[in-house]
């Protein structure tokens, strides 16, 4: 846990204030005369105030107590202060900036540390009960809690009533965080080019009116629902806005959510030094500010390192623990995207039969949560294992529907994946025709992408092939174009017409370069 300190100024006067004017209560003339009579509805009111400073004044956390222990006094005061009906201390003490390393609010490190239920019965409690402009961060805070627990429909549900806040108050800043709800919603639920069209409203609004936190944030989620369409340079480019941002306005959590967003992009494009040390500086952050989500995601990244490197037992280790901070989180949608993970993992040691179930979890919680992106994934991965174990009709199931939802998505990193795993299943069928063709197509997607090292498995695959249909090429001559372009002639018309004449050009190049 990370230590409060109980000399810290902010924190210390804001709880002097609401302790005051609990005691208020107590001191006025109604309720000392109505604390007289015990059993009384003024007697429980009496005992409800006298036990909301007896929580906030007298209770001292042990000092192994967890983070939720060592803000325990707030909270119960907090419950006492809704049993006396007054709201506006109730939210005053979320409100309390707390003596962490990044002096955040109750409410806000609740979720920095993963308490999402926790957070979910606050708000809750203080929903209908305050001016607008206070409904309104809560119906944000609820919302943002739903969608981190992967619990979409309900965040939809608080995200409808939020947009009549917003709509009423007119107010900039809640415009802009409600346009920034909506996208991480329409995101979670595979829906990337609304996710970026509201994103991208956030973003103008937020340098419209010179709002750096609203901008930054923008970035990062912007960047987000890029890498999902597999646009790893427009991410790039904007997670390094989030990062420049996060620096300047000294917010240590969003910088962390930079440096691990980019050693995802990194990764993507194959700089796994890169990807490496971003990771690793996410880590050595997250821990350092208790930010047990960054934590997770930064040891998932790492855990995608060491798979890179073939070190399965680094893998796995890193894997497991991040696994554990997801589910003691509650985190739905990190733990599907472990399982899956870790189902490639024992896949790779042998691990078969382990390596089905966990994927076969991970896809339960991507259709329960509506994940489509997670699904396919899912999806993607079980024809991978299956493949292995040479269970080739439930594989290529698996991976053509995998392609269908990759598709529907507009995911070009996984169609392009997909792809070229359904090539050596046609192959394995007797199928070269069919191989030949996802094998073209996976090609001529990674080469849209700009991915070079995604480009020599399937080129070796295709010439492989090409060498049984082309005769020069058994008598070790070059290939020859115009042979090849008479073979390929159907699938590259169809390349033409779906990618341009341009990456046409690039794949015959490519096929007829030496090695």
């Amino acid at each position: 846990p990370i230590p409060l300190t109980p000399s810290a100024s902010n924190a210390n006067s804001a709880i002097a204030a609401i302790v005051a004017a609990i005691a208020a209560l107590l001191t006025s003339p109604a309720r000392s005369q109505a604390g007289n009579s015990r059993g009384g509805t003024d007697g429980k009111a009496r005992s409800h105030a006298v036990a909301a400073l007896n929580w906030l004044q007298r209770y001292r956390p042990a000092a192994t107590a967890t983070n939720l222990g060592q803000v325990r006094g707030y909270l119960e005061a907090f419950y006492h202060c809704c049993q006396l009906e007054q709201w506006a201390l109730a939210a005053a003490l979320l409100e309390v900036p707390l003596p962490t390393p990044t002096a955040a609010e109750l409410h806000h490190q609740l979720g920095t540390w993963g308490y999402q239920s926790e957070r979910i019965e606050l708000y809750q409690a203080l929903l209908g009960k305050l001016p607008l402009n206070q409904e309104a961060g809560w119906l944000d805070g609820l919302g943002h809690a739903y969608h981190s627990l992967g619990q979409y429909e309900l965040a939809q549900a608080i995200c409808d009533r939020y947009s009549a806040v917003a709509a009423t108050l007119a107010e900039p800043v809640c415009q802009m965080r409600h346009q920034g709800l909506l996208g991480i919603i329409c995101h979670g639920r595979g829906h990337y080019a609304d996710a970026i069209a509201h994103h991208q409203q956030r973003l103008a609004l937020g340098q419209a009116w010179n709002h750096a936190e609203e901008t930054m944030n923008a970035w990062g989620d912007l960047g987000i629902a890029h890498y999902s369409l597999g646009e790893y340079g427009t991410a790039q480019t904007c997670h390094e806005q989030q990062l420049d941002l996060s620096r300047q306005v000294g917010d240590r959590v969003q910088t962390g959510l930079a440096l691990g967003s980019l050693g995802h992009v990194y990764a993507a494009q194959g700089q796994w030094p890169l990807a490496a040390d971003a990771y690793e500086q996410h880590l050595a952050l997250a821990r350092a500010i208790g930010d047990r989500r960054g934590e997770c995601g930064a040891l998932g990244g790492l855990g995608n390192v060491y798979k890179h490197r073939r070190d399965w037992p680094q893998a796995r280790t890193h894997y497991e623990a991040a696994l554990t901070l997801a589910r003691e989180m509650g985190d739905r949608r990190s733990e599907g995207t472990l399982l899956n993970n870790l189902a490639s993992v024992h896949s790779a040691t042998g691990a078969s039969d382990t390596a089905y179930e966990l994927g076969l979890q991970c896809l339960a919680i991507a259709q329960a949560t509506q994940n489509r992106g997670a699904e396919a994934q899912a999806l993607h991965t079980l024809g991978l294992i299956l493949q292995t174990g040479q269970v080739y009709e439930g594989a290529l199931e698996c991976l053509a529907a995998a392609l269908d939802t990759f598709e529907e998505l507009g995911d070009a990193n996984g169609q392009g994946s997909a792809l070229f795993n359904l090539g050596h299943i046609y192959l394995a069928l007797d199928d070269p025709e069919s191989a030949q063709r996802c094998w073209l197509y996976s090609l001529a997607v990674f080469i849209e992408m700009n991915l070079p090292d995604r480009l020599p498995p399937i080129l070796k695959n295709l010439q492989w092939l090409l060498s049984y249909q082309v005769p020069e090429a058994l008598m070790n001559t070059d290939l020859s174009r115009p042979a090849v372009e008479q073979i390929l002639a159907v699938p590259l018309t169809e390349i033409t017409d779906n990618f341009g004449s341009e990456i046409h050009a690039i794949i015959l190049q490519k096929l007829l370069e030496k090695d």
